[in-house]
């Protein structure tokens, strides 16, 4: 907590540069919403929305609810309750005990990192690329994707800041263009039935699972709200921890909560224009790859600028995506893995992307198929835990470690059960 004697954004001390301060702290909410963002659209965010609007049919309404509930909705719940602890996830999830406190974010940096979502954003890139260069071998664009990656990481010393100051602008604008110019293009799908539709909103549920942004939220929270913190500091304005339910929250709290909102609902706008194009072009769509449906409705509507464009985009969700969740996993082999004496940056990511390197050769559908199962039954225990953590938070309980134990396994008997039937 601040000092009774420390300046405050209101004091008359510093009343002259008052409206300095609010351009600073208005520029620094957008360029940390765009990044929360471009962090959690990656290479599945371009796919799984699209496939909803295919598998729907006539429900996709159905659908793309089921899907802006399970993301962006449940990651922002994610976020809100890792924005109690900091971003610290060891806080989060140390109610489950210390062995799951080791296991869990061990296993789930390793889906979201180089055995899951950095090989599926190098794939996805290859499947837009190869409409500017079909020729191009898939294991040397691989290679070159990784290759960037390393590059941009070791030589940028402010990874949030690059992100959503130079590369989410270019990204925005790029999704846009191709999401007006499908829409436009399109013949309108049919609308959905009145009567809910269970498959099509179960099926948005389950393809909002494969995204796997609550367990990202889980990690990737800090990069916010650590950037936020370091820059309020820069500004000479305090930054001391709160509750939700703090009326009058400091400018450094309401600025992090702000981008966290203002990041997912830019993404649950994306989305259902997504969806709304693989309903419209479902037709083209069944007979082409998971991962190169956007470059076919770029394809179909762009023509022949359709490949620079698309090409742009997919880059640039991969680059952003796989930048951030690099960055976690070294920040976890330094700290966690090797804490007496921490691993050279450039080490822990040249382990990263070898690991990633062959896995992206696999191809999207078969890296989906394998994480499939597993998403599947961690995704509800991780979803009732964070309830859980809201409302101990919120409501100023305390609950017994037990409870939340409880929760978790009866989360993951949960889907083992709807598998039994």
């Amino acid at each position: 907590m601040p000092s009774n004697h420390s300046p405050r954004i209101t004091d008359p001390a510093i009343a002259p540069s008052k409206f300095k301060n609010f351009k600073s702290i208005a520029l620094l909410v957008l360029t940390s919403g765009f990044s929360v963002f471009a962090i959690f659209f990656g290479a599945g965010n371009l796919v799984f929305p699209i496939n909803v609007g295919i598998e729907s049919g006539t429900s996709w309404e159905w659908g793309m609810l089921g899907l802006l509930i399970s993301d962006p909705g449940v990651p922002l719940l994610g976020m809100f309750a890792l924005y109690f602890f900091d971003g610290d996830y060891r806080d989060f999830l140390k109610p489950l005990g210390k062995y799951a406190c080791f296991i869990l974010p061990l296993l789930i940096l390793s889906l979201i990192g180089p055995f899951g979502v950095i090989p599926r954003c190098i794939t996805v890139a290859y499947g837009s690329f190869v409409l500017i260069a079909p020729e191009t071998p898939q294991w040397l664009f691989n290679a070159i994707s990784i290759l960037v990656i390393a590059s941009l990481f070791i030589r940028s010393k402010e990874i949030v800041g690059l992100i959503g100051s130079i590369l989410t602008p270019v990204l925005l604008i790029s999704l846009i263009f191709i999401l007006y110019q499908g829409i436009a293009g399109s013949t309108p799908p049919d609308h959905a039935h009145i009567h809910l539709d269970r498959n099509a909103l179960f099926n948005g549920l389950a393809q909002g699972y494969q995204t796997m942004d609550l367990m990202g939220s889980i990690f990737l929270s800090i990069l916010i709200i650590d950037h936020i913190q370091r820059s309020f500091k820069r500004m000479r304005l305090n930054y001391a921890k709160k509750q939700l339910t703090t009326i009058h929250l400091e400018p450094s709290h309401s600025s992090t909560l702000i981008a966290m909102t203002l990041g997912m609902g830019l993404l649950g706008l994306i989305y259902a224009g997504l969806v709304y194009l693989g309903a419209a072009y479902k037709d083209v769509l069944i007979a082409h790859p998971q991962e190169m449906a956007i470059g076919v409705i770029a394809h179909e509507t762009l023509g022949r600028h359709a490949g620079t464009v698309v090409c742009l985009a997919v880059a640039l969700t991969c680059l952003t995506t796989a930048l951030a969740v690099t960055a976690v996993c070294v920040q976890y082999i330094r700290e966690v893995l090797t804490p007496s004496k921490p691993l050279r940056k450039r080490y822990c990511v040249a382990i990263i992307l070898a690991i990633s390197f062959p896995i992206s050769l696999g191809g999207f559908k078969a890296i989906a198929s394998t994480l499939g199962p597993l998403l599947e039954i961690i995704y509800p225990a991780l979803i009732l835990h964070t309830l859980l953590v809201l409302t101990a938070q919120l409501s100023k309980v305390q609950i017994a470690p037990k409870v939340y134990q409880a929760f978790f396994v009866v989360g993951c008997l949960l889907q083992l059960g709807y598998w039994a039937l």
